[in-house]
């Protein structure tokens, strides 16, 4: 599948993590450029791009942060000549993975980057829509129910207990006015 992507789309980039640190790199000197939270934004995303060279080593048994001290010496190089070193997992070593020949083609790191960075921002979208403003301010609890007037637990208005006081003390632990459970493993 890859092969014939890469035929049709006929263009490829530089395997081997290449073109992940490249990123970083570029991320990273852009970040310094962007104000407020933004950049701590980018600079996380610059991170992320890092694991796939870091992975590539350890999975190969090297010792990843030599690696990745050698692939960042490389890719700091002026004038963007080292910008095609990767991981080279023959040599145990780095080398220039668009002239050995291990490559990736353009759409297939196009789409990986695109539904890393949209998983990331649904994930924060949910995280955004879930906080409660409340929550954010100096003093408030940080998990769970949290404390009602005068420090005493919400859930001691309902019969305390946590969650069992909240649906009452029933038979066996189940709710006031049920009996057992219908359906699977209830009776």
């Amino acid at each position: 599948m890859i092969v014939k992507r890469a035929m049709k789309n006929g263009e490829i980039v530089a395997g081997g993590g290449a073109v992940e640190l490249e990123i970083a790199r570029v991320l990273r000197k852009e970040a310094v450029s962007i104000p407020g939270k933004q950049q701590l934004v980018v600079q996380a995303v610059a991170d992320a791009m890092e694991v796939i060279p870091r992975q590539l080593s350890e999975n190969a048994g090297l010792d990843a942060v030599n690696m990745l001290s050698l692939l960042h010496s490389a890719h700091g190089q002026p004038s963007g000549k080292g910008r095609h070193i990767g991981v080279d997992l023959g040599r145990e070593g780095t080398c220039d993975t668009y002239v050995k020949g291990v490559w990736e083609p353009v759409i297939n790191k196009h789409n990986a980057i695109a539904s890393a960075i949209e998983a990331a921002c649904m994930i924060l979208s949910i995280d955004e829509t879930i906080r409660h403003p409340a929550s954010e301010k100096p003093g408030a609890p940080s998990q769970g129910v949290g404390l009602g007037r005068g420090g005493v637990p919400v859930s001691a208005g309902m019969g305390g207990a946590g969650m069992a006081g909240m649906m009452g003390g029933g038979q066996r632990g189940m709710p006031r006015g049920v009996r057992k459970l219908k359906g699977r493993g209830g009776g």
